[in-house]
């Protein structure tokens, strides 16, 4: 099965296993938008419908439901934001 980001304007596959999100090209979904952090966060594809996420140490954060965390266990359909972004988790088909 395949999964991915999705935002107002974009779309991000998902890798299988570690995904880091970030300004820097070098990484894997990279977002040029200045308040991103270079590696900002990694989302872990654990499973069918299960994503750990991760902040990395990033200046403006990960926010889930509007409450900012350090990580978070998500299920296919579920939104967080980083920087002026939200993303929602879905299955590529969709």
């Amino acid at each position: 099965m395949s999964f991915c980001i999705t935002s107002k304007n974009h779309t991000f596959p998902l890798k299988s296993g570690m995904n880091i999100v970030g300004r820097s090209k070098k990484c894997d979904i990279c977002i040029p938008v200045p308040s991103i952090s270079k590696t900002h966060l990694s989302i872990d594809v654990v499973s069918d419908n299960s994503f750990t996420l991760m902040d990395l140490g990033s200046s403006n954060g990960l926010y889930i439901q509007g409450v900012q965390v350090s990580n978070a266990i998500l299920q296919l359909g579920d939104f967080f934001a980083i920087g002026p972004i939200t993303f929602q988790i879905k299955d590529s088909i969709s």
